[in-house]
């Protein structure tokens, strides 16, 4: 777990948490994203790192890209990538190895479809595409093979 907001008490976090299945464990990595909100994270089993993209940082919206491999983040200037958006989700696709990530936004919903492969953002065209949505759920389908979206 990375981040988040409190309730408004202390304002946006910058920590890192991690669970073992039993308990939670605070990890104090030299470097990390900075304090943020309303971004999307997801594990990437090829690269073994934690993917952290967007979310509402002190200047604003973000569109910057973090790896977390256990000891230490770090941040992944790709060639392309999403517009700066929150409220997104993303999911781990298993069969492809790839980062899928759907909609958020900024001033406006998005309804678009990006793959991160671990170097590299790319917008992908779809043939059917859901309309706009922000606070959604994205999880992947080991029986179906698929990526599922709710809400």
């Amino acid at each position: 777990m990375f981040g988040g907001n409190d309730g408004g008490f202390n304002g946006d976090r910058s920590d890192t948490w991690e669970f073992d299945g039993v308990n939670w464990t605070e990890s104090m990595p030299a470097n990390n994203p900075g304090n943020r909100r309303s971004h999307a994270m997801t594990y990437d089993n090829v690269h073994g790192k934690t993917v952290v993209f967007g979310g509402i940082v002190s200047s604003g919206y973000a569109n910057d890209t973090w790896h977390y491999d256990g000891i230490d983040w770090i941040q992944i200037v790709t060639a392309s990538s999403p517009s700066a958006r929150h409220k997104h989700a993303m999911a781990y696709d298993g069969v492809r190895g790839k980062v899928v990530m759907f909609g958020g936004g900024v001033s406006i919903g998005l309804n678009d479809t990006w793959e991160f492969d671990g170097i590299n953002w790319a917008q992908v065209a779809t043939a059917n595409t859901p309309i706009s949505r922000s606070d959604h759920a994205m999880v992947y389908d080991s029986t179906s093979g698929k990526v599922v979206m709710f809400g």
